[in-house]
């Protein structure tokens, strides 16, 4: 049975400002502490599965999110992780926990979610956030149920609050969708029936609850989400230690990549390339071997002793070691600027590199700027997007 990876979504609560301050008072950097010993030691909690409230142990290092979020806005924002584990084919188990933090760490909230996919349709359950206008986070439970047999949807969203230092339950909506097929005039509709909190209501006055909330944003929890604690331990590091130096990272680029409209997806995730301060950086030679049947194409090769990148144009692409390898050895990695000179047909230029574990990265955009072809971005579908025949 192949192992899946799995996204475990667990929320802690911290006491600590949601930005993180240049300097703190007594009682916060105590929190502060605290949460980082959370964060970088081993671990038991306590979930509640089918009523039943178990232990269950983690690492460190199964930790791939971390950030601070104040659900209730009132300036002490809560610690929200999620913690990657694997489980057997074909269920998949989201335990989801809220703890706080006062004199120590204690557990407010967990609960067991569940995704199970069978050859009938499939069911889960994830969860999400919401914001609204005046800063406060919900937590958002979304659970969607199909039965293909008997062409009925059913969609459902649980908003919790945190209040007195407890998650509870605001509002749920559902959704059922039925569809009718007339068999005479093989005519298809489908009906659509809404429930606020369990009573069947119409779209007016869901309209007033969401209102109500003053939801302004939302997003989803899952592996593509991920923040890497790394980053949230240097953030606390710094407010505790303010001489301490800033640090840029670089993150797995999560997207796709297609060369040209009609081209095929040529990257997916978890390739070698990184996203840093809102920018995609990829390996020079991944992306000459993406372009070498373009007219966009180009060379590489590596002046050692001189700390030269030469780049020539026009000419295929001399394949030299690996090329679009899959990231290992960690999730986030600093990201150092680049000591290495840039020559594109002899010419010095000036782009934004970084060396990264090994290698240097450069930024995608600009290498289309000087090497005649366009970026853009497919939101929908998470794909960079890759023009040469401009």
């Amino acid at each position: 049975m192949r192992i899946l990876k799995i996204v475990f979504i667990l929320i802690l609560a911290v006491s600590m400002l949601t930005a993180m301050p240049i300097t703190a008072a007594p009682s916060e950097h105590a929190a502060l502490i605290a949460y980082r010993e959370f964060l970088t030691t081993p671990q038991t909690i306590y979930l509640e599965i089918f009523d039943r409230v178990i232990p269950w142990e983690f690492e460190p290092s199964d930790i791939v999110h971390a950030e601070l979020i104040d659900f209730d806005n009132d300036g002490v924002p809560e610690l929200f992780i999620m913690l990657e584990i694997g489980f057997g084919d074909p269920t998949i188990m989201i335990p989801h926990i809220v703890v706080g933090y006062n004199e120590g760490i204690e557990v407010l909230f967990g609960r067991l979610a569940w995704i199970a996919m069978t050859g009938f349709g499939g069911s889960g359950e994830l969860f999400g956030l919401s914001v609204t206008e005046d800063g406060q986070t919900y937590i958002v439970r979304n659970f969607d149920e199909a039965d293909t047999r008997n062409d009925e949807n059913y969609t459902e969203s649980e908003y919790f609050a945190l209040k007195n230092g407890e998650f509870v339950s605001i509002l749920t909506v559902a959704y059922s969708f039925v569809i009718v097929t007339c068999e005479e005039d093989e005519f298809v509709s489908v009906q659509v029936f809404i429930y606020i909190n369990g009573n069947e209501a119409d779209e007016s006055e869901l309209f007033e609850r969401y209102q109500e909330l003053g939801i302004i944003e939302h997003r989803h929890l899952n592996f593509d989400s991920r923040r890497d604690p790394i980053i949230l331990l240097h953030e606390i590091d710094r407010t505790l230690d303010p001489t301490i130096p800033a640090v840029i990272f670089a993150e797995p680029t999560i997207a796709g990549v297609r060369v040209n409209p009609d081209g095929e997806i040529r990257w997916s995730y978890n390739r070698l390339a990184y996203h840093i301060d809102g920018h995609n950086f990829f390996r020079l030679r991944d992306i000459a071997y993406l372009l070498n049947d373009t007219e966009s194409r180009f060379d590489v090769s590596w002046g050692g002793e001189n700390n030269v990148v030469l780049i020539t144009t026009g000419y295929a692409y001399t394949a030299v070691g690996s090329y679009m390898e899959w990231i290992g050895g960690g999730f986030v990695h600093e990201a150092i600027p680049t000591e290495a000179t840039i020559l594109i047909d002899g010419e010095e230029v000036n782009l934004t590199a970084y060396h990264i574990d090994g290698n240097n990265f450069f930024m995608l955009r600009e290498l289309g700027d000087l090497l005649g072809f366009v970026v853009d971005w497919d939101a929908e579908m998470d794909t960079i997007l890759i023009f040469t025949d401009v």
